[in-house]
């Protein structure tokens, strides 16, 4: 199948996990990323947003709209308010030109004006299918599932979610997913359903029609195991930034995991602080967490006494990780993972194989 060419815009460290899996893209081949003056990415390789392993593109600062390509990706960042009006100027550049839009924004977080809204070749990705509540009762679902969630928001939990999904599809296992993000149609599985983030529907109509969504993908997707990345954070980071763990509540009790993968922002670990996150996610959601991943971000205090409408993370050089819990691996006894190249795909997917397959037995 021919591929559609399309750019990236703007790029940042919230949409490198695209383009550092871009292979599983389905319907678009990635061929230029672009990052907006001021951000200090530009002709740098692409890692420059998150600090991973190299990957081999290079970030321009303009866009070329003499080039060949079929649509431009609007991605989302922390701060894309600033950038708002900028974001609206490339869109109605990209309608002149009849290009296509794939927008990746969170509805709300920008004014769209009705003439991109209504543009014929606007696409947002949407998971708007309704709750299916048969009955109150919760269905059995026999296919193992994983979790992978975040103690709190932007703690790299989606390139988890996609070094997971590559690493077992090619070792042939038939994968059903449902990713944290509105846009995982673009990697060909599903978004978690708008309906979990509707006042329209009750708590337990919530739980019951997540419940059935997942027993309806199993019976009609037949896999051999099922993924969920589980939106937001589960404990409080800001009262602006967090969903004070209410999808992982509503998930957690329509579905339960054979395997979960806690991801958290870069601190000092120790044995003890991640027995008492085991505990308490036990106690809490009934989740208890058989790895962890130590992402490359985390906030200094002093940004969170700063009185901003989105938190700012700093990204670390992932080698300052790597060293760190290579330092202290030997006195944590649990798994803890930090990075996305293949040794770690291939150490992170046995650990789970193992599990599952004990699961089975």
């Amino acid at each position: 199948m021919n591929k559609k060419k399309i750019i990236v815009y703007p790029y940042g460290a919230e949409i490198a996990p695209c383009v550092r899996f871009l292979n599983l893209i389905e319907n678009y081949e990635i061929c230029d990323i672009i990052s907006p003056k001021g951000w200090g990415f530009t002709n740098h390789d692409a890692c420059i947003a998150d600090r991973y392993e190299k990957i081999g593109i290079s970030v321009k600062e303009n866009i070329n709209w003499n080039a060949n390509f079929d649509a431009i990706l609007i991605s989302d960042c922390i701060n894309i308010r600033i950038l708002e009006e900028q974001i609206i100027d490339v869109m109605l550049l990209a309608i002149k030109r009849n290009i296509d839009i794939v927008y990746t924004i969170p509805s709300g977080k920008i004014n769209l004006p009705e003439i991109i809204s209504n543009y014929k070749h606007f696409y947002r990705y949407e998971n708007n299918i309704r709750p299916i509540v048969t009955s109150m009762k919760l269905k059995n679902i026999n296919t193992p599932i994983v979790f992978i969630f975040g103690l709190s928001e932007n703690s790299n939990k989606f390139y988890l979610q996609l070094m997971v999904r590559q690493k077992l599809l090619s070792l042939c296992y038939k994968i059903s997913q449902i990713g944290s993000r509105t846009y995982c149609e673009i990697f060909g599985f599903h978004s978690i359903p708008d309906f979990l983030k509707s006042k329209e529907y009750s708590e337990k109509e919530k739980i019951i029609g997540f419940n059935n969504y997942i027993w309806e993908i199993e019976q009609n997707e037949k896999p051999d195991i099922i993924i969920i990345g589980i939106p937001g954070g589960v404990m409080r980071e800001s009262d602006d930034s967090c969903d004070f763990g209410i999808m992982a509540f509503l998930i957690s009790n329509a579905v339960s995991a054979s395997f979960s993968c806690l991801t958290m922002h870069f601190s000092e670990i120790t044995y003890e602080y991640l027995h008492m996150l085991k505990t308490v996610l036990s106690y809490r959601y009934n989740i208890n967490p058989d790895c962890f991943y130590l992402s490359n971000k985390y906030i200094e205090a002093e940004m969170q006494k700063l009185q901003l409408d989105y938190i700012d993370y700093v990204v670390l050089d992932n080698d300052y990780v790597i060293d760190y819990i290579g330092e202290n691996k030997n006195i944590l006894s649990i798994p803890v993972f930090c990075k996305t190249d293949e040794d770690e795909q291939n150490k992170l997917s046995m650990l789970i194989i193992k599990k599952l397959t004990e699961y089975g037995e």
